[in-house]
């Protein structure tokens, strides 16, 4: 069959990760429409309920070479001393240690590889992980060593290719990246810094909108949940001005932002 280049690293990053053959790795992706994380599990899952059903026990190198991908059993034991290493034996991981963590894992704080390993641990708040998001969390993952979350984390933007993930991801963020969980808005500059980490290669107008936020008039306002969303669904309908619908129900600030780009114009 004819693959795409988007479908051939997929294929490639698959067979990377699980040590499968090519066509296998494309009927297993095929499988699961194209979805990189959704493979993936479907593949080691597969792997697990062979063996359960045979007779004959797999190889002990077959059965080493999964776990050193993270994947197939997971360490609870593993995960526990993992958490007490970067916690240093308290109660949750603070910024220090997040920072030593993602570090170690090849993961810098302002990639937003850090910010999808976050959305799979379901954290509460930037800068710290409890114990029950980190080894819940690293557990769903199938990761129990950093050498695994460092060869799970080359999925990671896979994970976020599906419009609808992309969108859980996204709103996902907002909530993280307050300041303060009792805050029900971004500062413009947390919003220009996010936007320009998440949809450089999903909204046609990012340039213009970041530097229209950074105006003189716009840089004491925010950003609320109901303008971030929006901005999201702005960026899916609206490629260029002539896309751009009136009467659509917009915030107030995305609608000067129009008026202000056709000026420019």
């Amino acid at each position: 069959m004819s693959l795409t280049k988007t479908q051939k690293d997929m294929v490639s990053q698959f067979i990377s990760f699980t040590n499968t053959s090519r066509n296998s790795a494309i009927e297993t992706l095929k499988s699961v429409s194209w979805n990189s994380d959704r493979a993936i599990n479907k593949f080691f899952n597969d792997q697990e309920q062979k063996k359960r059903s045979s007779s004959n026990k797999k190889t002990k190198s077959t059965s080493s070479r999964r776990t050193s991908y993270g994947s197939g059993k997971v360490s609870r034991p593993k995960l526990n001393k993992l958490f007490e290493k970067y916690s240093e034996n308290t109660e949750e991981i603070n910024p220090e240690g997040v920072e030593n963590f993602l570090t170690d894992c090849g993961i810098g704080l302002m990639d937003i590889e850090s910010l999808i390993l976050s959305w799979h641990l379901c954290a509460e708040k930037m800068g710290s992980f409890s114990k029950e998001e980190f080894c819940d969390g690293l557990y769903r993952l199938k990761c129990d060593s950093v050498q695994a979350v460092k060869k799970r984390k080359s999925t990671f933007l896979n994970d976020i290719q599906n419009d609808n993930k992309f969108k859980e991801f996204y709103n996902f963020v907002f909530t993280f990246a307050k300041e303060d969980p009792r805050h029900k808005f971004l500062s413009i500059d947390i919003g220009v810094f996010l936007w320009k980490l998440l949809l450089p290669k999903r909204f046609k107008l990012l340039d213009k909108w970041l530097e229209y936020l950074q105006i003189e008039e716009n840089k004491n306002k925010t950003v609320s949940e109901d303008l971030w969303k929006n901005v999201l669904h702005f960026s899916k309908n609206v490629k260029t001005l002539e896309d751009y619908d009136p009467f659509e129900a917009y915030p107030v600030m995305i609608d000067e932002f129009v008026e202000w780009l056709q000026e420019q114009n």
